[in-house]
């Protein structure tokens, strides 16, 4: 800046001025406004972009009314929206969020009134966020004249019983309540029946109060998204046996991304498979992470896109059953014969295998998370034939009499049946095994399979074993092996890994 104001001969444009200072901070954006008017014009719309109205209860806050017996932030909050309101200043607005801690909250109520009262005057706003709100009628009505919105977070809020007359027109709805609060399947709120439904695009139920909510309003409304392509779901026992759960994929016939997870720690301690973006079908889904037994609530229809799936089942800890994933890895089938990517939470039995390489021949990645050697001992987990015996040589002889069908971990990994077609081997879990016997499956394997590009073990001790045919860039900088960016050819072992999204 000060070198661009020393010399009068140096100009930029004023598309690469608008681009620096769109990653100034907030300070920096000032410092420049009080340089000349020509800045002061540029970087108007990016000091103003954002919003925020908190209205805490927090230590300092408590202290400041101790001192001041006035709230933070209520003195100058009247003065602060009538400056926002004004016609030069509520147009450059595009992300307003107001958080309240404690609800009611009287003397801050006035100021979340002024501020849904001036809604209209904010014509580019395209995120509105509230937290522990309560949503009345007029403020629905206040919220319905935002024409360009695009983002509705509400988290924590609540919705006053009466009747809407104006719909709320948002691409994507982002819901998130207390899932620890009690859950009224009598009189549960309306949250959708706030917005237009052929609008949105995008929903996301955060919590599961929030999940079971919307998923009683579709079922039990006549309201459908025929637009919507993207829903995320929570995850749990109550929502994966929810009598509705396949019944709301009717109403969203346009669906091309549904997401079915919990919460995850942002870095994994054996590392991750990560996920991209999928470019959108046009023709059903791209992208599936749910449970096995949904995939035949889908018409084959819906399926003929899907390139990717991540399964688990309803069993301990999430396993497949390995019964019942049989029928409908053959739905998934005859819907998305061309699969590319399969993520299994389930042991690599010789069934199993033998199944998926006959039914997705095109597979070019294949990944496997095992529970851990402690859960693998588990009865359940011993009928599946993938459990290596660490007993006395008598205890064995006399378990294998009654158990004849029980093969060692390390060869049923060893015989596994791979599509002819398949780059890709990921093994979360080896349990009840080393590095000596990891070095053996890929050797083997890799020998049997010359498709094979990439197969990569993670064992609960720890580590990994990374082997790759050639020498291969991470595609990530959290990729930490052997202090480098590259995975040599031959077998790399290293303590920590993400397994890029386009190696599964």
């Amino acid at each position: 800046m000060q070198v661009a104001t020393e010399q009068p001969d140096l100009h930029l444009p004023v598309e690469l001025w608008s681009y620096i200072f769109l990653h100034l901070d907030l300070a920096s954006l000032r410092n420049s406004a009080l340089t000349c008017s020509h800045f002061r014009w540029l970087a108007r719309r990016y000091m103003y972009a954002r919003l925020t109205i908190i209205c805490e209860y927090s230590w300092e806050a408590f202290l400041y009314v101790f001192k001041t017996s006035q709230r933070r932030g209520l003195t100058n909050a009247l003065e602060r929206l009538r400056f926002v309101a004004s016609p030069d200043i509520a147009p450059l607005i595009r992300t307003c969020s107001v958080q309240f801690q404690t609800w009611p909250d009287p003397p801050f109520e006035p100021v979340l009134n002024i501020v849904c009262d001036h809604l209209h005057l904010l014509v580019n706003l395209q995120q509105l966020e509230f937290h522990n709100i309560l949503l009345t009628p007029s403020r629905v009505s206040d919220m319905s004249t935002l024409l360009s919105l695009k983002h509705l977070i509400l988290k924590e809020c609540s919705l006053q019983p009466g009747s809407i007359s104006s719909k709320i027109s948002t691409k994507s709805l982002t819901i998130s309540r207390d899932s620890h609060a009690s859950y009224d399947p009598v009189d549960p709120p309306r949250w959708l029946a706030l917005i237009d439904p052929d609008k949105l695009l995008s929903l996301n139920l955060i919590t599961s109060r929030a999940t079971l909510e919307g998923l009683s309003e579709l079922t039990s409304t006549d309201i459908s998204l025929p637009r919507l392509q993207s829903l995320h779901l929570n995850r749990d026992r109550k929502i994966m046996h929810c009598p509705a759960f396949s019944a709301v994929l009717k109403r969203c016939p346009s669906l091309l991304h549904l997401y079915i997870r919990e919460p995850e720690p942002e870095k994994s301690p054996e590392g991750a498979i990560l996920l991209d973006d999928l470019p959108c079908s046009l023709h059903g889904l791209v992208l599936y992470d749910g449970p096995h037994f949904l995939l035949s609530s889908f018409y084959e229809e819906q399926l003929r896109g899907l390139r990717r799936v991540r399964l688990f089942g309803d069993r301990w800890d999430r396993t497949c059953d390995m019964i019942g994933i049989r029928d409908d890895l053959w739905h998934l089938h005859r819907g998305a014969p061309e699969l590319e990517s399969m993520h299994l939470r389930a042991f690599h039995t010789s069934e199993m295998c033998t199944m998926i390489a006959n039914l997705f021949p095109m597979l070019q990645s294949l990944a496997f998370s095992l529970p851990t050697q402690t859960s693998a001992e588990d009865p359940m987990m011993a009928l599946t034939r993938e459990v290596r015996l660490h007993r006395s040589p008598i205890v064995n002889s006399l378990f294998l009499s009654f158990f004849p069908y029980i093969q060692p971990f390390l060869e049923s990994l060893i015989s596994m049946t791979l599509p002819s077609n398949l780059k890709n081997l990921v093994v979360f879990g080896m349990i009840f095994s080393d590095a000596t016997e990891g070095g053996q499956v890929i050797e083997v394997l890799s020998g049997r399979y010359p498709s094979l590009q990439r197969i990569f073990l993670y064992f609960p001790q720890g580590f990994w074993m990374a082997w790759s045919n050639a020498e291969t860039r991470a595609a990530t900088e959290s990729c930490h092996i052997s202090d480098t960016e590259v995975i040599p050819k031959g077998i790399t072992t290293c303590r920590q890994l993400d397994v890029p999204p386009r190696w599964f």
